[in-house]
């Protein structure tokens, strides 16, 4: 189980990843929480969402804000090994 320090680790870590879900009926979704860019500063959140027990993350599957439930988190994986893409450095 991943708790919320480890979850925003990895997140700020890895820039853009896919979150796999407990809950096996759930998909996966590819997100970030680096909000510092153009097209997430134009989508206007206009929905508030409880933090305690979550993670705001800009869900770029749905193109939304979301607060992801850390309880439900299985695995965080990177988008870069996803695709295939060799990191510098």
């Amino acid at each position: 189980m991943i708790n919320k320090k480890k979850a925003l680790f990895l997140l700020t870590e890895y820039g853009d990843a896919t979150i796999d879900f407990m809950d096996r009926r759930k998909e996966s979704v590819v997100c970030t929480t680096d909000f510092n860019n153009k097209h997430i500063r134009s989508i206007r959140r206009t929905q508030r969402f409880p933090l305690k027990g979550n993670i705001l993350v800009f869900n770029w599957t749905d193109n939304q804000f979301a607060a992801i439930p850390i309880k439900d988190i299985r695995n965080i994986t990177p988008l870069s090994t996803v695709l295939g893409n060799k990191r510098d450095g």
